[in-house]
């Protein structure tokens, strides 16, 4: 996590710690900046922070490659390759979609260096901080030192690995079963349509939420949680959500609004059957196993933007990966989060 500094402030299980608080004893060498492309607001804050971090702290600023404008010939490239440099901090201006982003960037289960998310989309559980205020922000990483009162208070997101197994290649030596290995699925769009669709495989797991859904009729999912067949959930399909994409999708779907610091997983059937076929909310170390029924033509689609056909007797497994994503927070505990309920959701507003 480079030169970042993390100490927990509950729990003695590391695997189900969520809230911890974040010291930067050394200050950040280089910061990636991953910003909304099509937010021209988002992007002129940007280069003022980037000119500020470089200008004002003699800090290292990359940029996407792919989503550099042309005045921003001053700044490194980042780029995903073995060969990448070190990121100390990640910046983002945008919306959650932003920050799903940014962690994308990073393809492996490995520590990922802390994300500090700027608001500046439409709609942000994970982005409490104002661009207005980013110096007194950033002043509190660049000029910290160890056991200073300014210590920033962070959340750790849990993310989910997908490893897909397909009938028609088992028992004949053909390719092993595809997966993924972190997060992705927030740059490219989901592909709808009919048979010879586009379709792109992710190489990353969602950190939000992913559904087994038919193109059309009622779809026939098998669930096995660790092992155990429990149920054939008929209707339009399923939903397999974290604690952080309990808001996103599977809110919609009729799932309850779980605290991005309660280590679970989300089971949330899309448009039931039956009424007695209701969400679920499972141990965060559980396996789960969606198969496939009879019928086939299903697919994967992981956050909403990239699918995976699927036929009769494939399955979608899901576990949970040993690396979480580190959120920094204004506030202590989740109360970014429940003030989100009211400023996003508009709850307890008459």
């Amino acid at each position: 996590m480079g030169c970042a500094r993390m100490k927990y402030d509950e729990g003695r299980d590391r695997s189900l710690r969520r809230r911890a608080i974040m010291t930067f004893p050394q200050k950040p060498k280089s910061i990636l900046m991953v910003v909304r492309p099509d937010a021209p607001s988002a992007s002129d804050a940007a280069i003022t922070i980037a000119r500020w971090l470089r200008d004002k702290h003699d800090v290292g600023v990359l940029f996407e490659k792919n989503t550099r404008r042309a005045d921003l010939t001053r700044f490194g490239d980042f780029h995903e390759a073995s060969d990448a440099p070190v990121v100390d901090l990640c910046v983002t201006l945008g919306g959650d979609g932003t920050v799903l982003h940014a962690a994308s960037l990073f393809p492996d289960d490995a520590p990922l260096p802390p994300v500090l998310p700027f608001a500046a989309g439409s709609l942000g559980f994970l982005t409490p901080f104002s661009t207005n205020a980013f110096e007194d922000t950033l002043s509190r990483i660049l000029g910290q030192s160890p056991g200073d009162e300014t210590a920033l208070h962070c959340t750790l997101h849990s993310r989910k690995r997908c490893r897909w197994e397909l009938a028609s290649s088992a028992g004949d030596g053909a390719a092993p079963p595809r997966v993924t290995n972190v997060l992705n699925e927030v740059a490219v769009m989901n592909v709808v349509g009919g048979s010879g669709m586009s379709i792109e495989v992710p190489r990353t797991p969602p950190i939000g939420d992913f559904a087994a859904a038919w193109r059309s009729g009622l779809a026939s999912l098998f669930l096995h949680v660790d092992g155990q067949y429990v149920a054939c959930m008929r209707g339009d399909g399923l939903l397999v959500a974290t604690g952080t994409g309990s808001t996103a999708y599977a809110l919609a779907a009729g799932g309850p609004c779980v605290s991005p610091s309660v280590p679970c997983t989300l089971v949330v059937p899309v448009s039931p059957h039956t009424l007695s076929c209701r969400p679920l909310v499972l141990p965060e170390l559980a396996t789960i196993r969606v198969e496939v029924g009879e019928g086939g033509g299903a697919r994967a689609v992981l956050d909403g933007r990239h699918a995976v056909p699927l036929s009769t007797g494939d399955a979608l497994v899901v576990e949970p990966t040993v690396h979480h994503l580190p959120v920094l927070t204004q506030r202590r505990h989740d109360g970014d989060w429940y003030g989100a309920l009211t400023d996003k959701l508009g709850w307890s507003l008459t």
